[in-house]
């Protein structure tokens, strides 16, 4: 490796690099583009919301959830509270692209009494959206706690498979 190439583990880290290094380039999510941050256009095409959508920017990546077997319970709730026009709504407010077709799914809680925890661990990226998303559901589920560590992808998909978190936030596949 180049001594010019800096690897960092997380967009947090581009982000910041890119921002105070002159000249650098980096790949970050979509939600970190800032007025300091230029976009590369690539073939004539710019990074946005509409053109993630329709795959003709070239270059993007999927936000996953992580689970050991099948969701189940708490986390299979939040998932799809997080997969509904409420939970998109955040996504969508931290600048990420939503997925598609959510404005036809409203997220249903009633008869359900959700209770216990919820332990939530992983990328950084997907943070700041599970951090609002988190608030907004214990509100529907008072009974509810739900923690969120952020120490990168990798260290969510361990915790999970170790059994120390229900779910993994992950910016790769």
């Amino acid at each position: 490796m180049s001594p010019n190439v800096y690897e960092k583990l997380s967009n947090g880290d581009v982000y910041t690099t890119v921002n105070t290094t002159e000249g650098a380039i980096g790949y970050v999510g979509i939600g970190f583009i800032t007025p300091w941050v230029k976009v590369l256009t690539i073939n004539n095409i710019t990074a946005n919301v509409a053109n993630v959508l329709s795959k003709t920017y070239p270059l993007s990546r999927d936000l996953y959830f992580v689970t050991k077997g099948n969701a189940t319970g708490n986390a299979l709730e939040f998932i799809h509270y997080l997969q509904s026009m409420e939970g998109q709504a955040f996504v969508t407010e931290e600048g990420f692209v939503p997925v598609p077709d959510y404005q036809t799914v409203t997220y249903d809680s009633s008869g359900k009494q959700l209770t216990g925890t919820l332990t939530i661990s992983g990328s950084t990226t997907v943070d700041p959206i599970v951090e609002k998303a988190k608030d907004a559901f214990m509100q529907i589920y008072p009974g509810l706690t739900i923690t969120v560590t952020a120490p990168g992808s990798g260290a969510g998909i361990t915790a999970v498979s170790q059994g120390k978190a229900d779910l993994a936030m992950s910016s790769r596949d």
